[in-house]
């Protein structure tokens, strides 16, 4: 049985996904300052939609990823995905190759 996490070759859209974190969805602030990337997982599945219309397609996007399996990461604070961040960067350079 294969993690939850990993890449699948011709899965382009899971990728996207699985490759990609939200952050502070909830904050007007956030997604002003970051000019709508705060929603990642939608900006890297639908490139050409306008970033004022990323919060209208997020729910309908974190329901099928639920849907069919797909982990929906999604941070409330900017100091949870600092976190996370940092935690996944210590897991890369403490796991070993083999």
């Amino acid at each position: 049985q294969q993690k939850q996490g990993v890449m699948k070759a011709g899965k382009w859209a899971r990728n996207q996904v699985v490759a990609s974190n939200n952050f502070c969805l909830e904050s007007p602030w956030w997604t002003w300052m970051a000019n709508g990337l705060n929603y990642q997982i939608e900006h890297h599945l639908f490139p050409g939609i306008n970033h004022q219309y990323l919060p209208i397609v997020a729910p309908v996007v974190a329901e099928t990823c639920r849907e069919f399996g797909v982990p929906y990461k999604s941070f409330d604070s900017m100091s949870s995905i600092v976190g996370a961040t940092l935690a996944y960067y210590r897991m890369l350079a403490t796991s070993s190759s083999s």
